[in-house]
């Protein structure tokens, strides 16, 4: 069984994982995909050993992670009939009595196999894996959109799960969009993909880069102060 809890290190709370394994014979420390820490040990192994083993590896872990990351709160797990956003509305969380399945949208409610919720974890991955195949639409669809409006071309869209940039935009014209935007109002997003879309035009945020975002979004300031203050429910 998975145990997570926070070890304090000089530089805040830092969140991690517990995770026993029957074949490891080792104690290890690990990153996950997601960017979580994890420390990886043989059954038997507690807490206290855990956190002791943490804080010998300080140094690597600032150096690893950034303390910024590291002192930002857990994210909340959402339970059955926990209102989601997508976009500008608001649809259902209801756990499936079927052990097996998919997460899938049914009308206004998302129903997700009841084997998503055995951890925490592993619940959230399942909503991020649905959340980043419906970005991959909905998106696509407000790129399409400004793209057109504002005359310009594109090259490849990606979905990302960065965590500390919303969008971003390549020399080659290939632009990143992060699937957390989805949790925002459309508004929100169209700001984004305005902003990354202009890069097209001027790689850098000079007055003439903000002058032509402004020029399809007058109230630009206001949607991008909401990106500052923004704290994703998931």
């Amino acid at each position: 069984m998975d145990v997570q809890k926070t070890v304090s290190l000089s530089f805040g709370e830092v969140p991690f994982t517990l995770r026993h394994n029957a074949r490891r014979k080792r104690v290890s420390i690990v990153v996950t995909a997601e960017g979580r820490l994890e420390v990886r040990a043989p059954p038997g192994y507690d807490l206290a050993s855990a956190r002791t083993f943490l804080r010998s590896e300080e140094a690597w872990i600032g150096r690893r992670f950034g303390r910024s990351l590291l002192m930002t709160p857990e994210v909340p797990v959402p339970e059955d009939g926990a209102a989601l956003p997508v976009g500008s509305e608001e649809i259902t969380l209801r756990f499936h009595p079927s052990r097996r399945g998919r997460v899938r949208r049914v009308g206004q409610e998302l129903w997700v196999p009841e084997s998503a919720r055995e951890t925490s974890e592993q619940l959230l991955s399942s909503l991020e894996r649905w959340y980043r195949k419906q970005a991959a639409l909905l998106l696509k669809k407000r790129l399409d959109h400004w793209a057109d409006r504002m005359q310009l071309s594109f090259g490849r869209l990606a979905i990302r799960s960065q965590k500390t940039r919303w969008g971003s935009c390549s020399a080659k014209g290939n632009i990143n969009l992060n699937w957390r935007l989805l949790l925002m109002p459309e508004p929100v997003q169209d700001y984004v993909v305005v902003h990354e879309l202009a890069h097209r035009v001027h790689m850098d945020h000079s007055p003439r880069f903000w002058a032509l975002v402004a020029r399809y979004l007058p109230d630009y300031a206001e949607r991008k102060a909401v990106l500052k203050t923004f704290q994703p429910p998931l």
